[in-house]
């Protein structure tokens, strides 16, 4: 019995540095592991950031392309025009062919002097009327008794009349007033 409890002892005593050599085996193996992983991960950000950079620069590299495809095209269509000017201008030919000759007209087309001058003497003509009416209606001088009696609201006493005027010649407020023939007929109508 005690042989078999050595015996029993001894293999777990096997069993328990197997156990612990498996153990730290593993634990070494999932250590080294984890450090492969990180590396991995590391190198496969780097990666993605080299095809970034790829991208961009193709991206870059295309459109520059086009720009000189662009160019090299202007480039084409002036040396060709240049090519072309300079061979039209050594040419001595021409395509011009003279149909009819031109004949100067017999009267002016554009200065129309007699319409210019009737015109012109009619807006001087309203010019001035308006002017002359302007300048009347400005004028604020009192002429006679139906002036005074419109912008004053006071009875008229008298009217004393202007030398050598007849009675026929008076405002209407005048005749009134100072009893003048054909007063009292044109006040009844």
């Amino acid at each position: 019995m005690i042989e078999a409890k050595a015996s029993v002892a001894d293999t777990r005593a096997k069993l328990n540095a197997e156990i612990r050599r498996v153990t730290g085996s593993v634990a070494v193996t999932s250590t080294i592991n984890s450090q492969r992983e990180a590396e991995t991960r590391a190198q496969l950000e780097a990666q993605r950031a080299k095809v970034i950079k790829l991208k961009e620069a193709r991206d870059e590299a295309s459109g520059l392309m086009r720009e000189v495809e662009s160019a090299q095209r202007a480039y084409e269509n002036i040396t060709t025009r240049l090519t072309q000017t300079s061979l039209e201008s050594q040419s001595t030919q021409s395509n011009v062919n003279l149909l009819a000759e031109a004949t100067p007209p017999l009267k002016p087309a554009s200065p129309r002097v007699a319409l210019n001058t009737a015109l012109a003497f009619v807006a001087g003509l309203v010019l001035a009327i308006g002017l002359a009416l302007l300048l009347e209606l400005r004028d604020r001088k009192v002429r006679d008794a139906d002036d005074v009696m419109a912008v004053l609201p006071l009875p008229m006493l008298g009217v004393l009349p202007a030398p050598g005027k007849r009675a026929q010649a008076l405002p209407s407020a005048e005749r009134r007033l100072l009893g003048a023939p054909g007063a009292a007929s044109r006040g009844a109508a």
